[in-house]
């Protein structure tokens, strides 16, 4: 393991100067360039206010003692998404919709159940994929005014910034836990505000974990903004020199499931992104009485009832342009304050090619709890292509 964290690093170093190397030949890397660049963004079919587009991810994971409970070594490449995605609009009127055939969902007790990244490798699937579509956006909105809009279908609320940065724009190949925790579609209706003066809000009520039953799911959101507010891209590639951040509050009710509040900063100045963020879940967010068919002791297996009693988990994150247009390197530190004691120190280095849209990502990270399966080192190679697109 060693061995390859030391060759991995190596060449997460070295690539930015190889490819300085490269003797110029005519205008045959001109082209070349130029092609990169036309691949990764949107493929766009403009007709009648209508994108399509599609992003790829894929992560190679190495580990000789992170074995999420199977007792065998981590080894191999993971399918992060495989995404297809339509936006339109018509006047004051938007729609989106998006296909992922990168399988999210875990079957937990004879149920599919989405789950973070953590969840699938302490069950030992993080890259055991079904490659089925699975419906992730599909909503409409309408912009009923300057400052209000109003959102109605399958969506992700915005329950926190990590949740909201986009899929093809992170730094490390997965989001915080808590991002990925945040990071879920469902049905329902959300109705939202923008002012000058930098304030955003957002109520959201959705079917939650119970589906149809009685129970809804109510998010409620506001952020204030300095100069133009965080941006929808994790880090400080193409951020402005001036300060830009977003501080953000959010308080999400999901009936028995439990409820919790939140307190988070995203922000860029010059090379310098960062962003942190702070949630406190109520005694019933461990209750593991989800209608889920999950029993006790869920653990990660259980997207709402993850973290012990009380939990008030919590992640940081820095990150610095080493070279503008070119490489990031950040820094990540997680203490999830769950039952197990689980804390990650992630380290990772992005290489743009063509910006988020075509990018090569190394991360080593440093997991520590009580459960061993999730305990241990892991190194991860990523390469992402193409664009999400985002309708609003």
């Amino acid at each position: 393991m060693k061995t390859f964290l030391s060759g991995a690093m190596a060449l997460a170093a070295a690539t930015p100067s190889l490819w300085a190397g490269v003797p110029y030949a005519g205008n045959d890397w001109l082209g070349l360039d130029e092609e990169l660049n036309s691949l990764a963004s949107t493929v766009n079919l403009q007709n009648n206010g209508t994108d399509i587009g599609a992003l790829i991810r894929s992560t190679f994971y190495s580990s000789s003692d992170f074995d999420g409970g199977t007792g065998e070594d981590l080894l191999g490449l993971a399918l992060e998404d495989a995404r297809l995605w339509a936006n339109g609009n018509l006047g004051d009127f938007g729609w989106r919709i998006s296909m992922d055939f990168a399988e999210n969902e875990i079957d937990v007790a004879g149920t599919d159940v989405p789950v973070t990244y953590l969840a699938k490798a302490e069950a030992g699937e993080l890259g055991n994929n079904n490659y089925e579509a699975n419906l992730q956006d599909a909503y409409a909105s309408w912009n009923f005014s300057e400052a209000v809009s109003l959102t109605w279908g399958r969506y992700r609320a915005p329950r926190s910034l990590s949740s909201t940065f986009n899929q093809d724009s992170l730094l490390f190949t997965q989001r915080t836990v808590l991002g990925d925790y945040g990071y879920r579609f469902d049905e329902g209706v959300m109705i939202s505000g923008r002012y000058d003066g930098g304030l955003n809000w957002y109520l959201s009520a959705q079917n939650g974990v119970d589906g149809t039953e009685d129970d809804l799911n109510f998010t409620a959101r506001m952020e204030l903004m300095s100069g133009n507010g965080a941006s929808k891209k994790e880090g400080a590639y193409d951020a402005s020199n001036a300060l830009n951040a977003t501080l953000g509050a959010t308080y999400e009710d999901d009936g028995e499931a439990g409820s919790y509040w939140l307190v988070d900063l995203a922000g860029t100045s010059g090379n310098l992104g960062y962003h942190a963020e702070f949630y406190s879940f109520d005694d019933d967010s461990t209750d593991n009485d989800t209608g889920l068919g999950l029993g006790t002791g869920a653990s990660y297996i259980n997207p709402v009832s993850m973290f012990a009693e009380d939990a008030n988990p919590w992640s940081a994150t820095l990150s610095y342009l080493i070279t503008p247009e070119t490489s990031e390197f950040a820094v990540r530190y997680e203490d999830l304050d769950d039952q197990d004691d689980t804390t990650l120190l992630s380290f990772g280095y992005s290489y743009y090619m063509a910006g988020h849209n075509a990018k090569l990502q190394f991360g080593y990270s440093m997991l520590e709890s009580d459960n061993n399966a999730l305990d241990g080192d892991i190194i991860s190679i990523g390469l992402t292509l193409g664009f999400e697109g985002y309708a609003g």
